[in-house]
């Protein structure tokens, strides 16, 4: 907390990840429910905010420049965290694609292309049923990590998930095998 405190008087960015027990400390914060007090002496007005800590709760300065981010996984978010607070705040998706560059995002797609190919020509029906733990994410995942890989050598790394039915019945899927 005392991190929160200091990010809000200095008017820094504050990023939250996976800080889920401080989120209900922080709802006048995330409101933005200012509280204007005036130094008696100088008259100048400052403004705070109402940080909740349990029972109490402490006025705290806060700088105009002062925001907040959190970051939370969305399936997480969902099912974990108070809709209120979701509420609250502007949301933006981020995928594994996102970060990929021009010719990461190319590659993802002919490897998509590839995988739907195998899935078609075995008769499995989908991509989730012709490779073992398939999702959304795996193919952008596999391009990221491997960011020098050609679709060749991608190929042959998915090649390592493909159930053995995949491989009997994709012609596709047989051509990546054998040149292993």
């Amino acid at each position: 907390m005392n991190a929160v405190k200091a990010a809000m008087a200095a008017g820094r960015t504050l990023v939250l990840l996976n800080f889920d027990d401080i989120y209900e400390s922080l709802y006048d914060v995330l409101n933005r429910r200012f509280v204007t007090r005036v130094d008696p002496k100088t008259g100048r007005a400052q403004s705070c905010l109402r940080l909740a800590i349990g029972a109490r709760s402490h006025l705290c300065p806060v700088a105009p420049s002062f925001k907040v981010v959190v970051i939370a996984e969305e399936e997480h978010a969902l099912a974990n965290l108070d809709l209120p607070l979701l509420n609250r705040f502007e949301k933006m998706t981020f995928g594994v694609e996102d970060v990929l560059s021009p010719r990461g995002l190319a590659l993802a797609r002919a490897l998509r292309e590839w995988c739907e190919l195998v899935a078609s020509q075995s008769g499995l029906g989908s991509v989730e049923a012709a490779f073992c733990a398939a999702h959304v994410g795996l193919v952008p995942s596999l391009v990221h990590a491997n960011d020098a890989a050609d679709l060749g050598e991608c190929k042959r790394l998915l090649a390592a998930l493909l159930t053995p039915e995949a491989v009997v019945t994709s012609p596709a899927a047989k051509e990546v095998v054998s040149l292993e």
